[in-house]
């Protein structure tokens, strides 16, 4: 399989960390380790993707049971993770 057909293009992503949500669990930083790694006060910490696709960047994040990490898509300003979910309409 070549290497184009197992990655997406890359796109215009932001990424936040929620150091309250963060319990060190670290699944993010065995998925992406140029990415993310845990501080001295043992929370995510972000320094960038690098030269990961879009869907490695998104399983990083998703890795996190703790939804400590927030990737939107600058383009059309989409949170991607954690997904947001549109507001039940009141009858």
């Amino acid at each position: 399989m070549s290497e184009s057909s197992t990655k997406s293009a890359m796109t215009d992503l932001s990424v936040r960390t929620v150091k309250e949500k963060c319990q060190g669990f670290g699944a993010c930083v065995k998925a992406a380790p140029d990415a993310f790694t845990l501080g001295n006060d043992k929370l995510v910490q972000y320094h960038g993707r690098g030269a990961l696709s879009d869907d490695e960047l998104l399983m990083a994040a998703r890795r996190c049971p703790y939804k400590a990490i927030v990737v939107v898509d600058e383009a059309t300003q989409q949170q991607l993770h954690p997904r947001v979910r549109p507001p039940v309409p009141q009858k």
